[in-house]
């Protein structure tokens, strides 16, 4: 399956690439698609194990109860398996689309808008929503940041804003500023309230 997607810029976006709902439905047609496209990523070097990473591991005949089996546990498992997506009945084709959702919007997705958007109810969207959000915990938040910059030091050097200086070399708090600032604008327009 060909997962390069053509990407297109936004008017103030330079950094930002994303692709449109029809290009993601074109990719996702079936869930097959989803299983293979999430395989190709997940396990890019070679099927590996949810559960110990052996990747002595064989595919199942029957597919069931799970569609893989590794023989160094010797537990079955699947491509959601060790993931955030572990134990959900939920499709990969809405997992895919939540996670587009979650990662296209710039200013984020509320659980309410998840839910209208991939028809499930506000209770699935909302758990969908802590379990994307577990994974940009986990990974880094999907804009730029440069964990370093929190509050003003890179390589263990800090700018010092009280005698007005706020550049030394690679020191500055520029990263961190831009990620609260997108932090903020995605809590006023998701949520009244928090």
């Amino acid at each position: 399956m060909n997962t390069e997607v053509e990407t297109h810029k936004a008017q103030g976006q330079d950094q930002h690439q994303d692709i449109s709902l029809i290009e993601l439905a074109a990719m996702f047609p079936t869930e097959e698609a989803a299983t293979e496209w999430f395989e190709s990523v997940v396990w890019a070097d070679g099927r590996v194990c949810g559960h110990c990473d052996s990747d002595d591991t064989y595919e199942v005949k029957s597919g069931k109860p799970m569609p893989y089996r590794c023989r160094t546990c010797k537990r079955y498992f699947g491509i959601k398996t060790g993931t955030v997506m572990a134990r959900s009945s939920l499709s990969l084709r809405q997992w895919v689309y939540a996670i587009y959702l979650n990662c296209a919007s710039l200013r984020g997705i509320s659980a309410m808008a998840l839910h209208r958007s991939i028809d499930v109810t506000y209770k699935t969207a909302w758990f969908m929503q802590q379990r994307v959000r577990e994974a940009f915990a986990a990974e880094g938040p999907p804009v730029p940041f440069d964990a370093s910059a929190y509050r003003g030091h890179a390589n263990h050097e800090a700018v010092h804003h009280s005698v007005s200086e706020y550049v030394r070399e690679k020191a500055h708090t520029n990263d961190v500023e831009s990620f609260w600032a997108a932090l903020k604008c995605g809590i006023e327009a998701s949520f009244s309230h928090i």
